[in-house]
């Protein structure tokens, strides 16, 4: 797989912005001397960006996958996710990759352009884009900032309606469905990503290293967490307001405790390291050197920490996700029951779509530690699934 692994480095490490300090990343912007938001010099207003890179990243995994046989993919599900032979998991998976490998999405995406549903899309997202800047990913005096932004929502509603409207052919239909999701998808976790490391910055270091009052970190710390409480929540919407000065802070350290009681839970089988960020923890054991996230479970059904990196082998990790992305594909089109499609969408997910979001802070610690090529790897391996 070192070819495909070399390929999905390349493509992805073009997006993302790498530095090596939060002024790299980040600006804070001002109203009179006093901080008002943080815009991330990373993250895309422009619609175009999250088509082509969605599109792309389409085109060439299904391309590299040809360039492997149905048995070496076969074997790479069975060794690398660990799966038993004949299991539910394993039979999903291993049906989802030998359907990937025989779609031709190059003609769905001639369709999608021919049928003008694209253009349409695009205008549509980038409107909302418009209307919600995406770069601010912090706003420190409205404490429903993110409860009024629904507009990227509503986009996304209007797409999968017109899918239904437009496409009559099914599998094509749960295609067009499939790139919809993963546009907006991806429009969410890069402000996620980022937040995650922003923390990993400002709690590492007092708020004067930012140019920032301790007040205002405080700020920043609930206009995070705002930003992830359901629209619908009305009664969790009324504590950040009633609350604002503390609501993220108290959050933080929440999860800070839950991650410390998984660490005590490590040490039984591992020894354990240094703690990287808020999130993560070096650990060793007779089989390596691994970072592992305290905040998110390996996968459904298996609880423990997940590995967020093999230290011995950085590209392990992008490994299992390159093959999730493929199966997850195939999925789409897959014609079994919808109870086992259904269960097979959460078992993959389960392998990556927290971790990925969580690992926006192991980035920011690894940069801020000079540990650069672990910090690549990682920053790689999260945004081939968005």
């Amino acid at each position: 797989m070192k070819i495909l692994l070399g390929a999905f480095l390349s493509l992805v490490i073009a997006g993302p912005v790498f530095g090596s300090s939060f002024d790299d990343h980040f600006e804070i912007k001002r109203d009179g001397g006093k901080a008002v938001a943080v815009m991330s010099k990373s993250l895309k207003r422009n619609a175009a960006h999250y088509f082509n890179l969605q599109s792309s990243s389409l085109m060439q995994e299904q391309g590299l996958m040809k360039q492997f046989t149905r048995a070496q993919l076969a074997a790479h599900i069975s060794t690398s996710l660990r799966l038993f032979n004949g299991s539910l998991p394993h039979s999903i998976i291993t049906k989802s990759v030998n359907n990937a490998y025989e779609m031709d999405l190059s003609l769905v995406e001639s369709e999608l352009i021919r049928s003008g549903f694209m253009d349409e899309f695009k205008k549509k997202l980038q409107k909302a884009l418009d209307l919600f800047n995406p770069k601010v990913i912090a706003y420190l005096d409205d404490s429903s900032f993110y409860a009024k932004k629904m507009a990227i929502q509503q986009v996304a509603l209007w797409a999968l309606d017109q899918a239904v409207k437009r496409f009559k052919d099914i599998p094509k239909l749960k295609l067009v469905a499939y790139f919809v999701r993963q546009i907006i998808n991806r429009v969410h976790f890069e402000r996620v990503f980022y937040q995650n490391m922003m923390m990993s910055y400002l709690m590492s270091s007092p708020a004067k290293d930012f140019g920032l009052t301790d007040a205002e970190v405080n700020h920043i710390m609930s206009s995070i967490f705002e930003s992830r409480i359901d629209i619908k929540n009305r009664s969790e919407r009324k504590k950040v307001k009633d609350n604002w000065k503390s609501y993220g802070i108290n959050k933080y350290f929440a999860m800070l405790r839950n991650a410390n009681r998984r660490v005590s839970s490590l040490k039984i089988l591992n020894t354990v390291g240094d703690r990287v960020a808020f999130s993560f923890s070096k650990v060793s054991n007779k089989k390596g050197n691994y970072i592992v996230n305290l905040m998110d479970s390996q996968r459904m059904f298996k609880p423990s920490p997940a590995v967020a990196m093999d230290v011995d082998k950085p590209q392990k990790v992008m490994m299992i996700r390159a093959l999730l992305r493929i199966a997850e594909i195939g999925l789409t089109t897959l014609d079994i029951p919808s109870n086992l499609k259904n269960y097979g969408e959460k078992f993959i997910k389960s392998f990556y779509f927290n971790q990925i979001r969580t690992e926006g802070a192991l980035v920011g610690a690894l940069e801020k530690s000079g540990e650069t090529e672990l910090a690549k790897f990682a920053m790689a391996q999260s945004f081939l699934l968005p």
